[in-house]
């Protein structure tokens, strides 16, 4: 007798299985690099507002990765959390900003990766649900961008910037 489970095409879920690893990884090692420049940036840098910012955009992944995690258990898919290096630098801020804009780029080059996949198995509502995070992560792209070239306007004033970023990110939550 073959169960229910056996018979409803489990056989679908393995190529899924290395794409969704890897936006989990994308998203753990987002909030944790991010993490870590928010440090150097409060700490060394002494923008304590920039730092918050940074902070509070960090532990937005660790949310975003279980909204990843409740797609794939639409399925009765298993999350993976690989384990994720250490930042070995300690960024300026201009740095920091290469650094969170990089993590956002490989965010979204993952969820892309998997949307194709959960396509090419035809499981369609894992892939639209999948592109509501990347829109998320593209509209925080799209703020952080703004930031970072405000920065490059700031010529290095700290103060002025830390007010600007203040007011940028005012209202929002988190």
């Amino acid at each position: 007798m073959v169960s229910v489970l056996e018979s409803y095409g489990f056989e679908r879920w393995p190529a899924l299985q290395e794409s969704a690893r890897k936006v989990t990884d994308s998203m753990q090692r987002a909030m944790r690099f991010m993490d870590s420049c928010k440090e150097v940036i409060l700490i060394v840098e002494g923008m304590p507002m920039t730092a918050q910012r940074i902070h509070r955009q960090a532990h937005t992944y660790g949310e975003l990765w279980d909204s990843f995690g409740d797609i794939l258990h639409q399925r009765h898919l298993i999350q993976v959390f690989p384990a994720t290096p250490e930042l070995d630098e300690e960024p300026d801020l201009t740095r920091a900003f290469e650094i969170i804009l990089g993590c956002m780029e490989s965010i979204l080059t993952a969820l892309g990766d998997f949307i194709l996949a959960a396509d090419r198995a035809k499981l369609y509502p894992l892939g639209r649900a999948a592109e509501n995070l990347q829109t998320q992560v593209s509209g925080d792209m799209t703020r952080w961008l703004e930031a970072a070239k405000m920065w490059d306007e700031a010529g290095g004033d700290k103060l002025s910037y830390e007010k600007w970023i203040m007011e940028f990110f005012a209202g929002e939550e988190g």
